[in-house]
């Protein structure tokens, strides 16, 4: 990329940071999930896109908003496969033919928000997703959803709640937690043993009025469990100096009881367990990353500063970083030490749209939005991806948010103003019932923030991270 084009984008954002993208937020990736059929197909989630990469994360292709059918912050699947299981208010989208089309499922009242999602350990052909209702009873129940966009199972788990997220054990895919909140409540755990036939409820008393967001389960052991929690601001630091102090927690007892296993005075976006789970890394901006033994939760921080971290993933190759391009100067950034040192992997600069046969959603869809976000991340705005073998061909059509129907607005956090530019996007209308489920619909989305796991993602104060 030109510096010419580095610094004009730089100036644009500096000058209106919130205006730079329609959904009105800085430019920032904060989520990468690993196909478990292919460990070379990564998905990074952005502020601006759902972006692929074919070959380990040395290169990306872009995937428009538009095209998927949502605005703001889904909760995102990798589906065995290649398929990505997109899910967001009102609906669930599931993409075909490497993404140029997208098979939709609208969501009735009886399920409507899709909060979180997760991939089946059993059968990594379909996720799970978590959804809650709008009215009075928020009922909460499972959607399972195959690579075809079709529901296949649903599973009560309660209601009366709000819940955030969902994470099923990798080694025993009969059990499943489903974290969630209820207002002046501690933090709610809910376990099911039997594969969602019956659940058990559990409190973390120490975090009243909170929810868990849980972070991965151990990989061998369904008891051994990892969630963050936002603490509360320091309330004797002077006003405009009040950094929250978040936490990591771990349960050894499958959710009974919680320990407090890190604390950081600041966001803690970043969360990762090791692939074998002797490992964990955490972190968050200009704190830097920490990494510690699983047994031991020594965490100390690692010699190399990342200064932007919104994500943390870790793989067979190394631990994957999401940073920012000014602070870090990479946007994905790998460690193959555990953070003696970084390389820059890619930088958003290089990426390119998916290229897709105009008759096709993405294809229809994205060109027209390809500059305005080019020029936004300093990429070229003539620049095009060479086809992927398989994709879709010029007489395909596969379905996509910009053919057909209007597609539903995802929640968002609350519209502000700053300095003359636009933070956020309006809610959709509704009861002030429905109202507050939005709310904390788009809080629940901090899933991603502290989940190593395959899809949600996580908000915190209008920043997508994961």
């Amino acid at each position: 990329m030109s510096r010419p084009r580095l610094l004009s984008a730089a100036l644009a954002l500096w000058l209106c940071p919130a205006a730079a993208l329609a959904n009105g937020r800085f430019p920032a990736a904060d989520q990468i999930l690993v196909d478990p059929g292919d460990p070379t197909h990564l998905v990074l989630r952005a502020t601006y896109g759902l972006l692929q990469s074919r070959d380990a994360g040395r290169s990306w292709t872009w995937t428009c908003e538009e095209a998927v059918g949502y605005m703001g912050d889904p909760t995102v699947s990798v589906l065995d496969g290649g398929n990505l299981l997109v899910g967001f208010f009102g609906r669930v989208s599931v993409s075909q033919e490497l993404g140029c089309g997208w098979q939709n499922q609208t969501l009735d009242e009886r399920y409507l928000y899709a909060l979180d999602s997760t991939l089946d350990p059993g059968n990594p052909a379909r996720a799970w997703v978590l959804t809650v209702t709008a009215d009075g009873t928020r009922r909460v129940n499972l959607l399972a959803i195959d690579a075809t966009g079709a529901m296949t199972q649903v599973l009560p788990v309660g209601e009366g709640f709000v819940p955030s997220t969902l994470e099923l054990a990798p080694s025993n895919p009969q059990r499943i937690y489903v974290s969630g909140a209820v207002e002046s409540s501690p933090a709610l755990v809910f376990r099911s043993d039997d594969g969602g036939q019956s659940w058990q409820r559990f409190t973390a008393p120490d975090y009243p009025n909170l929810p868990l967001y849980i972070s991965a389960i151990d990989p061998s052991d369904p008891d051994v469990l990892y969630a963050r929690v936002d603490g509360q601001p320091d309330t004797s630091a002077p006003a405009g100096q009040r950094a929250p102090s978040d936490h990591l927690l771990v349960s050894r007892d499958g959710g009974e009881s919680w320990q407090r296993a890190f604390s950081l005075d600041g966001d803690l976006y970043g969360f990762a367990l090791s692939p074998d789970g002797s490992r964990v890394a955490v972190g968050g901006p200009d704190a830097g990353v920490f990494v510690a033994s699983s047994t031991e939760l020594d965490f100390q921080p690692v010699p190399a500063p990342v200064r932007g971290l919104r994500c943390l993933r870790w793989t067979a190759e190394g631990l994957l970083a999401c940073g920012q391009e000014m602070l870090d100067g990479w946007t994905v950034g790998l460690t193959r030490d555990e953070g003696q040192s970084f390389e820059a992997l890619w930088h958003q600069q290089d990426l390119t749209p998916l290229s897709c046969p105009a008759s096709s959603g993405t294809g229809s869809a994205c060109p027209s939005r390809w500059p305005e976000i080019a020029r936004t991340i300093g990429a070229d705005p003539g620049d095009v991806a060479p086809a992927v073998p398989g994709m879709l061909g010029s007489g395909g059509t596969g379905s996509g948010g910009a053919s057909g129907d209007e597609p539903p607005s995802s929640p968002a956090p609350i519209s502000k103003k700053d300095g003359g530019c636009t933070l956020g996007s309006g809610a959709p209308s509704g009861s002030a019932l429905a109202a507050l489920l939005l709310s904390l619909a788009a809080l629940a989305r901090r899933q991603g923030r502290a989940r190593a796991g395959s899809g949600h993602v996580d908000v915190k104060r209008g920043v997508a991270v994961r």
